[in-house]
């Protein structure tokens, strides 16, 4: 007991500290919380929608609960754990496209420590403890790179600022092909889940494609296209759904990315015009699929 006491104080010691780091988890939560009564919008989806929507450039109160990574079936849960808390919610906006609808479930991948995030900071996703441990330190790679960030704890959620060359929107895209249709299927269904319980609740859903590089987007196979305007056109006659496709918006260039699929700061001030714009002409007409 003497030998193992300064192992078990070291790691608590450790997970104190990791937990004290700012962390957009933790920022988002507590948005949430402060805002709850007031909010009238919230922005779901992963990285695209983390860097691409920016809330306060919205016509309504609005929170980003958007991260990276971030699944479709963790914005389903993440939508029926908050929206009860907001009576005055009345749109939600979710991005939903090539990088997000053919994902596997965030703990099949490299990024499975991010499970151990929302439940510690959101209450969300509750992991095996037989797992996870409900511990951050338990993620040794995750917990040694956010070590490396105390100097600049935003590092984690930069996306892949250091890729540069003609062969990054190819690894972009490959990142986001599709090798097992199942998993398709899965997402989809997540997405119609969201959808109706929109429809139940009377909340008008947007989904969003946000804008990419043309060099990224010729190298999505086309029957991922074709499959993800599929699915649009039945959410939207089966739920009412809009579907706002920016994706080969020509109004972008190439200073507006950080990488082949992220809007930079810029960009996503600009793509915030067009999106406050539209939600202006379309705030008094039917809810239709576009």
């Amino acid at each position: 007991m003497l030998f193992l006491l300064p192992v078990i104080l070291l790691g608590v010691g450790a997970e104190s500290f990791l937990r004290s780091f700012p962390n957009s988890y933790r920022v988002k939560a507590s948005a949430m919380n402060l805002m709850a009564d007031s909010v009238e919008s919230i922005i779901l989806g992963n990285s695209h929608a983390f860097y691409g929507i920016l809330p306060e450039l919205l016509p309504s109160v609005a929170v980003n609960m958007a991260n990276v990574s971030q699944t479709l079936a963790i914005d389903r849960e993440m939508l029926e754990h908050y929206a009860p808390r907001c009576p005055r919610l009345k749109t939600v906006f979710l991005v939903c496209d090539h990088s997000n609808l053919f994902d596997p479930p965030l703990d099949c991948g490299e990024e499975a420590f991010r499970i151990t995030y929302y439940h510690i900071y959101m209450g969300l996703c509750r992991p095996s403890w037989t797992r996870y441990l409900d511990w951050e330190l338990w993620h040794t790679t995750a917990a040694i790179a956010k070590l490396k960030t105390l100097m600049d704890p935003s590092a984690l959620d930069v996306p892949c600022l250091g890729e540069q060359g003609e062969s990054l929107p190819l690894r972009r895209a490959g990142k986001h092909t599709c090798r097992d249709w199942s998993l398709a299927e899965a997402n989809a269904a997540e997405l119609q889940n969201i959808a109706a319980y929109c429809q139940a609740h009377h909340l008008r859903l947007i989904v969003l494609s946000t804008p990419v590089t043309a060099s990224y987007l010729q190298f999505i196979p086309a029957r991922q296209k074709a499959y993800l305007q599929e699915l649009m056109n039945h959410i939207g006659q089966a739920y009412g759904t809009s579907f706002w496709d920016y994706s080969a918006d020509a109004r972008f260039c190439d200073d507006d990315f950080l990488d082949a699929d992220h809007l930079s700061p810029s960009g996503a001030t600009h793509f915030m015009l067009l999106l406050k714009q539209r939600f202006h002409e379309c705030a008094d007409h039917p809810i239709t699929s576009e």
